[in-house]
């Protein structure tokens, strides 16, 4: 059985900046970096929730806005030439997977 843990994403902001270098648009850009916290379930646009009864620094993420994602979708359905701000995001895992590299064949002759 294939485990994958630990998923995390990088590198949003350079992508949505850098697919808005074409037409100058940064002052279009609604995205920001946020507090996804899994406890009290608040996206904070400042970045910083401070709830006296837990830590929600582990819970900092980038929040794409409906702009970007709409430039996004546009740039990706337009193919790969245009599509080339995905290569800017960097998705990183942990896998864990059996090894069966050669132990567990039966040797021929």
């Amino acid at each position: 059985m294939i485990k994958i843990d630990e998923v995390e994403t990088y590198g949003w902001q350079a992508a949505i900046r850098g697919m808005r270098n074409p037409k100058n648009s940064w002052e279009k850009s609604d995205s920001y970096p946020a507090v996804d916290c899994g406890k009290c379930g608040v996206i904070d646009r400042d970045g910083i929730c401070h709830p006296k009864e837990h830590d929600c620094t582990p819970f900092a993420c980038y929040a794409v806005g409906d702009n970007d994602l709409k430039l996004m979708e546009t740039l990706g359905a337009a193919g790969t030439d245009h599509g080339k701000y995905l290569r800017m995001i960097t998705v990183t895992a942990d896998i864990t997977a059996p090894c069966t590299g050669g132990r567990n064949t039966i040797p021929t002759r």
